[in-house]
């Protein structure tokens, strides 16, 4: 994979987001050779995740984190990646919890240097800043991987997250990480 360079922007209104509605990190949904859409998608957790990017004009609360990692590595800007946090304070703990993150099936490669992991790093310092403002002494990072995204579990656990629950019925796994 050659060097990407990643400008993170913050996304800070709502109507701005109407510039992921073209956001692809799933392959398209299966039709018939007729163009029927078949019942299911193959993996139902990127068509998830791709549906909250798309809409996030409208899943957008005041107090959340937009950020959109655009790679300027070739002149042109792509969207690249996102990541929507949202928090939850409690006292002095602070609850980061990631929507999504998601990266765009243009960046994505077998090989390091993985876009998921600097979507990571991205989550922990706005959850750390977060914290900060909120005047919290604990944090916690948490988030939904589907029991069959298996790069999604390996990019959690290289990033120091741990599973917590078992799946839900719809086959999510809650994960989290605590922060120092």
């Amino acid at each position: 994979m050659n060097e990407r360079i990643l400008e993170w922007q913050l996304l800070e209104e709502k109507k701005l987001a109407t510039r992921l509605q073209c956001f692809q990190c799933t392959e398209p949904w299966p039709t018939t050779p007729g163009g029927r859409r078949l019942p299911q998608h193959p993996r139902r957790w990127e068509w998830d995740a791709q549906r909250h990017v798309k809409n996030l004009n409208q899943l957008m609360r005041p107090g959340d984190r937009v950020l959109i990692g655009v790679d300027t590595s070739t002149g042109v800007a792509v969207d690249a990646a996102v990541v929507h946090l949202r928090f939850l304070v409690d006292g002095a703990k602070l609850v980061a919890k990631i929507e999504v993150g998601a990266v765009a099936m243009s960046h994505r490669g077998p090989d390091p240097p993985y876009l998921g992991d600097e979507i990571m790093d991205v989550a922990v310092a706005e959850a750390r800043a977060a914290m900060h403002q909120q005047d919290c002494t604990v944090g916690l990072l948490a988030g939904f991987i589907h029991v069959d995204n298996k790069a999604s579990m390996r990019m959690a656990a290289r990033n120091g997250w741990e599973p917590q629950d078992a799946p839900t019925e719809a086959g999510y796994v809650r994960w989290a990480r605590r922060l120092n």
